[in-house]
């Protein structure tokens, strides 16, 4: 994300991951993942197969990246997902780039992540799980939905 004086926004943000744009800060490297290259195991393969959970996608952004910070405060870790970010996500959500899929129990959210995509790449942000194995299932449905769209990251 890039901020602009205290505030972080949706503008400065895309045009920060334009083509030829230099960036002044580089996180350090994270897992990259090729969703044909995706191997589930027998196990997660079985739980997809019982339909326990229904999934959906940018069907609950906000409750999604709510729940992803209160995850980790709750569990006493600290979070870096501030209102601040919170809003500039939304506000990315609402321009097309952040998305979420969703895992529901029932009517209740069970687990989720949310992420940018920008071209063929997606960029996970967070994820979180109240139900056993929800954000893993939510994982694989993103994985296989990002095959079939093209996705190359």
């Amino acid at each position: 994300m890039e901020t602009s004086g205290s505030s972080v926004c949706c503008s400065p943000t895309t045009r920060a991951f334009s083509p030829g744009t230099k960036k002044a800060l580089r996180p350090p490297s994270r897992c990259v993942l090729h969703p044909e290259e995706f191997h589930a195991s027998r196990s997660l393969k079985r739980l997809v197969r019982q339909e326990r959970f229904t999934i959906s996608l940018d069907r609950a952004f906000g409750p999604v990246i709510r729940a992803c910070a209160e995850t980790r405060l709750a569990k006493g870790q600290g979070t870096w997902i501030t209102r601040d970010m919170v809003e500039a996500y939304c506000d990315l959500h609402e321009a097309g780039f952040a998305h979420s899929v969703e895992a529901w129990d029932g009517q209740r959210l069970a687990g989720g992540m949310y992420g940018v995509s920008l071209g063929s790449a997606f960029f996970g942000e967070s994820m979180f799980s109240r139900v056993s194995n929800a954000s893993k299932v939510a994982f694989f449905s993103l994985a296989r939905q990002l095959e079939e769209w093209g996705f190359s990251l």
